[in-house]
């Protein structure tokens, strides 16, 4: 039991028994427990009136904040006599006229007050409605809970709910131990404390709190690198760096790899791993890159490469390529170059076909021969070789005859051009060779139509006829023989057919004192004895002295024939 001075006028002695909350409780000089709020409230609420008592205490007890007067020989005891602490801090000098008296003892500007910033240490010269003098007031909106024992506050332990009596980020500093002795991880900048660089302040600027992913705390890059490696800020909030993720903790960015399923753009890949793109959430190889085993590199494919599935696999790597097997293969016609990755189209001459298809696909009309792509006979190759190129009558390009008739019927080749073989003429485009016939005016030479059409001959004006005592038939390829009974404009037309033979009337007849034979084609000299005239001269014109009687020639009266026929002697 302690002696506790109660007023100016006497001594009470009262057992202090109650354990009053001192958080929420004012303990009265009775031991009774009222509410702190009701403190000062100009109503005697413990009924010994020492929640309404003035300061000071009379000597020699020492003035409590909350009313109290202890003796002063427990005044820095060790102990609380006074129930809200203020016995065991050390007194300070009385601050000037136009000070601050802080709740600790010190003293600031009047300046300072609610300047928004913790100048006293004990944030009291920032709180509008303080607790008592003597208390310290934390942070709260509950006012309720506000209010605690001064020597609480930096004491190593937490009271207030918004940790304020432990110190805050903001609070007026000397140097970065004053910061970091009471919140960690913060540091003294232009005399105040604040949070270290990655770090970021609570709501109650009790902690300095490691920055994450997806915290929407930033102002620089620097507030999210310095906490998450690879990491920025836009708009206020931390985010990995285009091509990196967040681990579940959001504490870690890693490299995106190849087949990890958190993308949502091709970007998102591109930059971790080039030549790869987002397809389903999920990082891809671009087509014609194949993956590496460490899934962070997307590789160009090269011919021979067992990495495929699809033609798309190679074709987007290397042009004119496809899968083959597996296997990444030049298509057809073309050859592998340049280290594996090119296919180059074959070209005439190249030594590197196995097959004809090889040559065929890459230039048509060519084929392999014995490893060496060639065109086709009757072909000849373009001056850059990539071409073969079917030749025509009057191409300069043949070296024998098969050169030109493999590509030309009825050609050959004459002094290293393609010429159309003797009794034919070039046709349209001088692609074919046509046969002449009679009445085409294309010869230069007989042979020109002779060597095509027999009995003929090619005239002054260029054009083939058929030879005199020949007639054109069957649509102008043959020239026959006249027979008696064909037509005729001339003589010759008729006696170069038919010996003994004339045209007369249009027509081939035999002359006077012939007969036809029966196939038509001779004319027979009469004899004595022939039943074929018809008139004194078809026997006169045969026989001299012989007449026709009866339709049979005799000889005239007075003459004989010599035995065959041919001749009527005189009788003696």
């Amino acid at each position: 039991m302690r002696i506790v001075p109660y007023s100016a006028f006497c001594l009470c002695i009262f057992p202090v028994t109650s354990q009053c909350n001192n958080v929420t409780e004012y303990t009265c000089v009775n031991g009774k427990c009222i509410p702190l709020e009701k403190v000062n409230n100009t109503v005697n609420d413990c009924l010994d009136n020492s929640d309404e008592v003035p300061f000071p205490c009379k000597s020699p007890g020492f003035s409590c904040l909350n009313g109290r007067c202890p003796p002063n020989q427990w005044y820095l005891d060790g102990q609380d006599d006074c129930h809200d602490g203020t016995d065991e801090v050390p007194a300070g000098k009385a601050c000037r006229n136009g000070s601050f008296s802080c709740l600790n003892g010190y003293c600031r500007r009047l300046s300072w007050l609610l300047d928004g910033s913790d100048d006293c240490g004990d944030k009291s010269d920032e709180v509008k409605n303080p607790c008592r003098v003597g208390a310290y007031t934390c942070g709260d909106d509950d006012s309720r809970y506000r209010c605690k024992p001064m020597v609480w506050a930096q004491d190593g332990h937490v009271d207030c709910v918004d940790q304020s009596d432990e110190g805050i980020i903001g609070d007026r500093c000397v140097d970065d131990f004053d910061c970091s002795t009471t919140v960690a991880n913060s540091n003294c900048t232009h005399d105040q404390c604040m949070c270290d660089s990655g770090y970021y302040r609570n709501d109650n600027f009790t902690m300095c709190v490691l920055r994450k992913i997806l915290d929407p705390t930033c102002l620089l890059d620097s507030d999210c690198s310095d906490a998450v490696t690879y990491s920025e800020c836009d708009n206020v909030t931390c985010f990995c760096w285009t091509g990196f993720h967040y681990t579940d903790d959001r504490s870690t960015c890693y490299l995106r790899r190849i087949y990890d399923n958190t993308c949502i753009d091709d970007i998102d890949c591109s930059a971790a791993v080039a030549n790869s793109n987002c397809t389903g959430h999920t990082c891809y190889c671009l087509p014609g890159y194949h993956v590496m085993s460490d899934r962070q590199e997307c590789v160009l494919r090269r011919i021979g490469d067992a990495t495929c599935q699809l033609d798309t696999d190679c074709s987007y790597a290397v042009a004119n390529s496809s899968c083959q097997n597996g296997v990444c293969r030049c298509i057809s016609g073309y050859q592998v170059s340049d280290n594996n990755t090119l296919c180059v189209r074959r070209k005439i001459y190249d030594v590197t076909c196995d097959v004809d298809i090889d040559c065929y696909d890459a230039v048509l009309n060519s084929y392999c021969f014995e490893g060496t792509c060639l065109c086709w006979d009757g072909y000849h190759v373009s001056e850059d070789n990539i071409t073969c190129t079917r030749r025509k009558i009057w191409d300069a390009t043949c070296r024998s005859d098969l050169d030109c008739y493999a590509a030309v019927a009825n050609s050959n080749c004459t002094e290293v051009t393609c010429m159309c073989d003797s009794g034919y003429h070039p046709g349209s485009g001088n692609e074919t060779c046509t046969k002449r016939r009679i009445g085409d005016a294309t010869c230069t030479l007989t042979t020109d139509c002779s060597d095509a059409v027999n009995n003929s001959y090619c005239n002054v004006n260029n054009t083939c006829l058929c030879l005199s005592g020949h007639k054109v038939t069957q649509n102008r390829t043959v020239c026959k023989l006249r027979i008696i009974g064909d037509t005729c404009r001339v003589n010759t037309d008729c006696f170069d057919a038919v010996e003994d033979s004339l045209c007369r009337d249009s027509r081939c007849v035999c002359r006077s004192g012939y007969y036809r034979y029966e196939d038509m084609t001779q004319c027979i000299r009469r004899r004595i004895g022939d039943a074929t005239c018809a008139l004194e001269a078809d026997c006169a014109d045969a026989v001299a002295y012989s007449n026709c009687t009866k339709g049979i020639c005799w000889c005239l009266p007075g003459y004989y024939e010599n035995g065959n026929g041919t001749i009527c002697i005189k009788s003696k």
